[in-house]
């Protein structure tokens, strides 16, 4: 028992003494969260870029079927979906 006493002692000494706590200065936290989205790939082919290319594609088709509609007129029967 004298010995968990004396080794739980020690964890807490030593934490205290060389900065060990869990909680972080703001300023190392920033930094900490700088360096974590910098190991993220910034190249095509992220998670999220079949979507976006998907999204651009369907802007696109709306677009031309908008440019297509003020041409025609009111000629609805020319439009193919």
């Amino acid at each position: 028992m004298k010995k968990v006493v004396l080794f739980c002692l020690c964890l807490v000494l030593l934490s205290i003494f060389t900065d060990a706590s869990p909680i972080l200065e703001e300023k190392k936290a920033k930094q900490l969260l700088r360096s974590k989205r910098q190991d993220r790939p910034r190249k095509a082919g992220h998670p999220d870029e079949p979507m976006r290319e998907y999204l651009l594609h369907q802007q696109r088709l709306e677009q031309s079927e908008r440019g297509s509609d003020s041409a025609e007129g009111d000629d609805l029967g020319r439009r193919t979906c």
